[in-house]
């Protein structure tokens, strides 16, 4: 029989499963602060795989603080000739389209992006966002009192708990990258019983487990070495390109990043 900890496990595996078959998008942006009028200052949109669909540099119509620069390393002088925050994000939901799009923090990135688009005074499109935070929270199970919900985990500790290997915090491609290996990871758990009941089925190449642990099993990786948080990195103006069409241009990451699969 199974316990509490069983059901919520198999509920959030299979939840996570059932996304990946809709070939969502991932998402992260990376912010001048978290206020009411802050905007988005870069934006990484990905496939299912971690495969960069766009990765832009923004230009807000604020300055960003040093306290923001601190974080992600992102300075005014870097976002000085680069696309418009606005032309970026219109960029964004165009690519979305009706896909759904998967967010570690959903609710964060989704407000960046319209303080973004009221910042440039223009209007765009809602897109169907999916919160791989929440999900993961309610998969480890820690509850939060206060908030009377499952306790939210910062995604460089959802990487470790899952020993997933290190990634280029705080950057948006690196923290996308991360998102889409982590609900691939979360996918990768659902029972084949329970699957096979449901009638899901997962993306090719990407297999699932046929029994369930508490804690998450490790998805076969490559080596990704994390960049120091607080270093100043060099960030050059790149442009946003719309793949397959067109080569990716990216703006100088802080380290290589070799692409994964579960095979």
């Amino acid at each position: 029989m199974r316990d509490d900890t069983d059901d919520r496990h198999i509920r959030c595996a299979l939840q996570a499963l059932e996304w990946t078959r809709e070939a969502p998008l991932i998402l992260d942006t990376e912010t001048t602060g978290l206020g009411s009028d802050d905007e988005v200052v870069q934006v990484a949109l990905t496939d299912v795989w971690g495969k960069p669909i766009l990765y832009s540099l923004a230009r807000p119509t604020k300055l960003i603080p040093a306290e923001a620069t601190k974080i992600h390393g992102i300075t005014n002088s870097h976002v000085r000739n680069v696309p418009t925050g606005g032309e970026v994000v219109r960029q964004l939901v165009e690519i979305a389209g009706n896909r759904p799009v998967c967010i570690y923090n959903a609710e964060f990135d989704v407000r960046m992006i319209r303080q973004t688009a009221r910042a440039w005074g223009i209007s765009i499109p809602s897109f169907r966002d999916l919160c791989v935070m929440k999900l993961f929270a309610e998969y480890v199970g820690e509850w939060n009192s206060y908030r009377r919900d499952w306790k939210w985990q910062k995604l460089s500790d959802a990487a470790r708990r899952c020993d997933l290997g290190g990634f280029s915090a705080h950057d948006a491609l690196g923290d996308a990258q991360m998102t889409a290996k982590l609900l691939a990871h979360l996918a990768a758990l659902a029972p084949e019983v329970e699957g096979a009941e449901s009638g899901l089925t997962l993306p090719t190449g990407m297999t699932v487990a046929t029994d369930l642990s508490s804690q998450p099993r490790r998805a076969p990786q490559r080596t990704v070495t994390e960049a120091p948080r607080r270093q100043q990195r060099e960030v050059q103006p790149s442009r946003t390109v719309q793949a397959p069409q067109t080569p990716v241009t990216q703006a100088p990451k802080r380290h290589r990043w070799e692409f994964w699969r579960l095979d």
